[in-house]
C-alpha cells in the first residue's frame, strides 16, 4: 500500500512530467537532429523489466525539474518495439543516455522530414512506410561523440548531477569551438565568458597560431611561447586561490577582496581550459603541462 506522502509525490511528478514516448524511428531522429540547442535525454526500457518499472517515477520526476543549465527534452524508447534498430547495442535495461545537440544543422534537400510527402516517388513513400528511415541518410544517424551514457545509481540526485555536469562540459566545448573556429557562433549568446574568451583569443592566442589554407587547419607557431602562457596561468591561478583561502576568515572589505580573487581565478581557469582545448584541437601531440581540472574548484 502507498502512503499518503508517496501518492502525493507520484501525483506531483505525473502532473509536471513531460516524457515523449517514441512511436516511430522517424519521430526519434526528428527530435535528436532537429538543429536546435536542445539536449535529448533518452531512456531505453522494456515492459517486463523490473528495474525499468522502479525507475519510471524517478525519470518522470527528473523530466519535471526546471533546474537544468540548457534546454532538455526527455524521451523513452520501448526496446521491445525497437530492439534491432534504436536499441541496437544497448547492453541492458534500463539505460539512460544524453544526446547532445548538433553543432551544425543538417541540410538535406531530399529528406522525408524536409520534403513534402507528395513530392516523393511512390516507391520511396512505400519503402519509408514499410521499412522505416533509410540509414544511409545522415538525418537518421547520431554520431557516437554526441552520446553520453549515464553510469551511476538510478536515483534523482545522481541523474541531476550527471545531466548538469555533462551539459556544462559540452556547452563549454561549444563555447571554445565557437571562439576558435567561429561556429556555432550564431547560437552562442554573447555572455561575459564568451566576450572574455574572444578578447583573449584575439589579443593573446591568435598571434601564437598559424592558419594553413592548404590543409584547412591551425598550427601552433611557437610551442615555447604557448607553454609559457600555460605555466603563467597555472601560477597565477594558484596564487589567487591561495590568497582567497587565506582571507576566508576575514570580514567586510577583506571578504569582498577574497571574492574578487575567486572571480579572477575562475576567469583564469576558463582561459587555461581554452588553451588546453586549442592544443588538443590544433596539435594533438602538444605537451600539456596542466589541465584545468588539475586545479580544482576546491582550491578556490
Amino acid at each position: 500500500m502507498f502512503s499518503i506522502v508517496q501518492v502525493f509525490v507520484l501525483f506531483i511528478c505525473s502532473v509536471g512530467a513531460v516524457v515523449t514516448h517514441i512511436q516511430t524511428q522517424e519521430q526519434f531522429f526528428n527530435l535528436v537532429n532537429n538543429g536546435t540547442a536542445t539536449y535529448t535525454v533518452v531512456k531505453y526500457f522494456t515492459q517486463w523489466c523490473t528495474h525499468c518499472k522502479l525507475m519510471k517515477p524517478v525519470y518522470e520526476e527528473l523530466s519535471a525539474l526546471d533546474t537544468y543549465k540548457a534546454p532538455l527534452q526527455f524521451v523513452e524508447v520501448d526496446c521491445e518495439l525497437f530492439g534491432s534498430s534504436l536499441c541496437s547495442g544497448v547492453p541492458g535495461y534500463p539505460m539512460v543516455k544524453l544526446i547532445t545537440p548538433l553543432d551544425e544543422p543538417l541540410s538535406l534537400s531530399d529528406s522525408p522530414l524536409t520534403t513534402e510527402a507528395g513530392n516523393l516517388p511512390l516507391w520511396r513513400r512505400l519503402w519509408e512506410k514499410m521499412w522505416g528511415p533509410s540509414y544511409s541518410n545522415p538525418l537518421y544517424q547520431v554520431a557516437s561523440d554526441r552520446i553520453i551514457e549515464f553510469k551511476g545509481r538510478r536515483n534523482l540526485p545522481s541523474f541531476q548531477n550527471f545531466l548538469n555536469a555533462a551539459v556544462s562540459q559540452n556547452e563549454l566545448r561549444r563555447l571554445f569551438d565557437s571562439v576558435l573556429f567561429g561556429h556555432p557562433a550564431e547560437r552562442q549568446p554573447l555572455t561575459e565568458p564568451s566576450l572574455t574568451l574572444h578578447y583573449y583569443y584575439n589579443e593573446t592566442v591568435s598571434p601564437m597560431l598559424n592558419w594553413s589554407p592548404d590543409r584547412n587547419e591551425y598550427a601552433i607557431n611557437d610551442d615555447k611561447l604557448f607553454q609559457s602562457e600555460i605555466r603563467l596561468l597555472e601560477n597565477v591561478i594558484r596564487t589567487a586561490a591561495s590568497t582567497a583561502a587565506g582571507d576566508g576568515d576575514r570580514d567586510g572589505d577583506d571578504r569582498a577582496a577574497s571574492d574578487s580573487q575567486r572571480d579572477i581565478a575562475e576567469t583564469l581557469r576558463l582561459k587555461l581550459g581554452f588553451l588546453n582545448h586549442v592544443a588538443e584541437a590544433v596539435s594533438p601531440n602538444f605537451e600539456h603541462f596542466a589541465s584545468p581540472n588539475d586545479i580544482t574548484r576546491d582550491e578556490l
